[in-house]
């Protein structure tokens, strides 16, 4: 909620604001909630100006040429043609409607194209294009960046903007886990949602400090990330598309439900948690996770990860071929 208003306040107050954090932060989700809240305000009758109706675009700046991005003229035809920002803004200057527009850019922040927006995130609120044209925007009209830093930012630029760090422990990665849960298809007893809350509650965040503290990542991955990877790893054999699992046949047998739930999580917890460690800490973090799972009542003490889970393949590299 805090993260939501100063998000608002920002809306009145600059032309540009900006959402920082690094991926699973919540920062899509941030400006989406905020949109929907004033449409819905808006639409049940508040007298308040400030809630309208919004509408948003998104683009990735990085994908894109300059000449993609702001317009370039042709240079064998000598005929200008918009960019993709400058047509987004080209059109919402065009419609006279009150609804709030916002353009989103959904990229790291280039010292290159964020300069051209300088006079766009100032009081003049003007789009300059290389052919000497000047799109001034509308009031309505606001700009968003969703960056992971502001690293390659030049003062200028950041000086124009307004910023909103969006601190990935604020959210956590439980409020994932607990929305997953609720769209389970209807076939999922009621049981499994109750016993796997209790069982990430448990043991995954124990998991996770263990992991940052005694073992290392080839490629750096952040919590809810992981907390993801888990939950798809467990449902797809639990109830995915090629799922085996009769949900009838533990109608009467709900403690061997709960053994299958626990050996699943089990399994989703290891290859997720433990699988974005690299090959020399995989022991390690074995036998942390039978020593966690038997202590914590999750499995029983004869149940073993090693024995029961499968194995992926192993893999030898070869000598890659070469050329001349």
């Amino acid at each position: 909620m805090l993260k939501l208003t100063l998000n608002l306040n920002l809306r009145r107050s600059r032309a540009g604001a900006t959402l920082v954090g690094p991926t699973g932060a919540g920062k899509s989700t941030c400006y989406r909630i905020l949109s929907r809240i004033m449409t819905s305000l808006h639409k049940a009758g508040s007298k308040n100006e400030q809630y309208q109706e919004v509408a948003f675009e998104i683009l990735n700046p990085k994908c894109i040429t300059m000449g993609e991005l702001y317009g370039e003229v042709n240079m064998v035809t000598q005929e200008w043609r918009d960019g993709l920002a400058s047509t987004i803004m080209r059109r919402a200057v065009n419609d006279e409607t009150p609804v709030r527009k916002w353009t989103v850019f959904d990229g790291p922040i280039d010292a290159l194209w964020i300069e051209n927006m300088n006079t766009v995130l100032d009081d003049n609120m003007t789009l300059c294009l290389a052919n000497g044209e000047r799109i001034k925007l509308k009031i309505e009209m606001k700009m968003l960046f969703e960056v992971m830093d502001l690293a390659v930012a030049s003062p200028a630029t950041v000086s124009r903007i307004g910023v909103v760090f969006m601190t990935p422990s604020d959210l956590g990665w439980m409020p994932y886990v607990t929305s997953w849960t609720q769209t389970f298809p209807e076939t999922v007893p009621e049981l499994v949602k109750t016993k796997l809350i209790a069982l990430y509650e448990a043991c995954f965040q124990k998991g996770l400090t263990f992991q940052r503290k005694k073992c290392r990542e080839p490629v750096g991955c952040v919590d809810i990330q992981l907390a993801t990877s888990s939950a798809m790893i467990f449902q797809s054999i639990l109830f995915g598309p090629e799922s085996k699992v009769q949900f009838e046949t533990y109608a009467e047998k709900p403690d061997l439900l709960e053994r299958l739930v626990e050996k699943l999580f089990y399994f989703s917890f290891v290859w997720s948690v433990g699988g974005s460690c690299q090959a020399q800490d995989h022991e390690r973090f074995d036998d942390f996770a039978k020593e966690l799972l038997e202590t914590s009542g999750a499995v029983a003490a004869s149940f073993h990860a090693i024995d029961a889970m499968p194995r992926p393949r192993s893999a030898q590299a070869t000598t890659a071929p070469r050329y001349p």
